[in-house]
């Protein structure tokens, strides 16, 4: 049955936001989040065992945020609208893994000079000046100028 739909979830520190997809009451695991992604064929035919790292971050966070223990990361195919769905339980080593890297960045003096992310990660979008130079050096070293 249906709790709610895009319910915001907030944490003040580190300040963490977002909105679950669906809150819904499950038969077995009581209150259940379900995040809906929507995928290509081609990301669709690797999804074999577990959700993409990213998406298991996400509904982590807001297991963790909402007390809730359990959720389903439920893929649809863009191409033929297949589905699969991947479980996912609460891990609280996980999520004081996440707060402390929250934490590591928002101490951070200086930006760094290299991206450990995700390849995607927006990151490797920010410019750094190099001392002396006149040039601008991105994320992943390429200088920019």
């Amino acid at each position: 049955m249906l709790i709610s739909a895009e319910q915001p979830v907030k944490h003040s520190n580190p300040p963490i936001s977002g909105r679950l997809d669906y809150l819904i009451r499950h038969e077995i695991y009581g209150q259940s989040i379900v995040e809906l992604k929507s995928i290509n064929d081609r990301g669709f035919k690797y999804l074999t065992t577990d959700p993409k790292n990213d998406h298991f971050l996400q509904l982590q966070i807001y297991l963790n945020l909402m007390g809730i223990d359990h959720g389903v990361v439920l893929y649809e195919n863009k191409n033929d609208q297949q589905m699969k769905a991947f479980e996912v339980v609460k891990n609280s080593l996980v999520w004081d893994a996440l707060l402390d890297k929250c934490f590591r960045v928002m101490s951070m003096v200086d930006t760094p000079k290299v991206c450990t992310g995700e390849k995607y990660c927006r990151c490797r979008e920010v410019k750094h000046g190099t001392k002396g130079s006149g040039k601008m050096e991105s994320i992943d070293g390429s200088e920019q100028g």
